[in-house]
């Protein structure tokens, strides 16, 4: 017997804003070459949301070179068919990104360059006629809070689906915390943390002792190993998007 259901897989991306092969070479090496074990055996998606059609031309290239490195892609990210095609040629699978579309003529967009903040507050037209207990904005991404009071040990994952997650002990090294919401860990924090796993770039992570392996907000990570300033490092710390930017500011500052 078998069944069939639907599962979701939480991956890394590679996040593309360039398709110039040789400044791809030197900064994925250089990143893979600081923290060999970091990535060791982890799947990827290769997410080319960023860039126009044109790529397809790059993607044997940009396959030669993953390849190389030793980076497992499990499939490409990209609205246009011709990209998809080229993709699956490779062996690669094609997951469609949304055509980016021009914003509805409201006096909402003051900014260009931030297609997944317009999607977080798309307020009803008119009140409809259903019952009082649904939510007043259908669209926001957590209505609920996950708390985990036990330690989170290495090889152990935690994931609060469309909530915030709440963490009351120690987070080990080779733990993983995902969160369609927000992150908060009240407690030494020396895992991973993934907020904003489905894209909420409003999500934020806020720990009480940062010493993390690598954190991560709507897909775009870093990694802390070695990188984590002395001024950060052990203490309060929240982590946010600026744009395209990860942020890392001191708590309480």
């Amino acid at each position: 017997m078998l069944d069939i259901k639907s599962a979701s897989v939480d991956v890394l991306s590679i996040l593309l804003r360039s398709a110039d092969p040789a400044q791809i070479h030197h900064e994925l090496g250089s990143r893979l070459a600081r923290r060999p074990k970091t990535f060791a055996g982890e799947p990827f998606l290769l997410d080319l949301s960023n860039l126009d059609e044109g790529v397809m031309n790059t993607l044997p290239e940009l396959y030669r070179i993953l390849h190389e490195q030793g980076v497992r892609i499990i499939g490409v990210r990209h609205a246009h068919p011709s990209v998809g095609e080229q993709a699956q040629a490779l062996g690669w699978n094609w997951f469609p990104a949304k055509l980016e579309r021009p914003p509805a003529p409201a006096p909402v967009t003051t900014q260009a360059p931030a297609p997944a903040v317009a999607e977080v507050s798309p307020a009803p037209a008119e009140p409809t006629p259903v019952a009082d207990t649904s939510p007043a904005t259908p669209d926001s991404p957590c209505c609920k809070t996950l708390v985990i009071d036990r330690p989170v040990r290495a090889g152990q994952q935690v994931y609060a689906r469309d909530g915030d997650l709440v963490v009351l002990a120690a987070v080990s090294s080779g733990a993983e915390l995902i969160a369609d919401g927000n992150i908060h860990i009240y407690a030494p924090m020396r895992g991973r943390a993934l907020a904003g796993a489905r894209g909420n770039a409003s999500a934020r992570i806020f720990a009480q002792q940062l010493s993390a392996e690598l954190v991560s907000v709507a897909g775009v990570y870093r990694t802390l190993e070695d990188e984590l300033p002395p001024t950060l490092r052990g203490r309060a710390v929240q982590i946010f998007l600026d744009g395209s930017k990860l942020v890392l500011a001191p708590l309480g500052a």
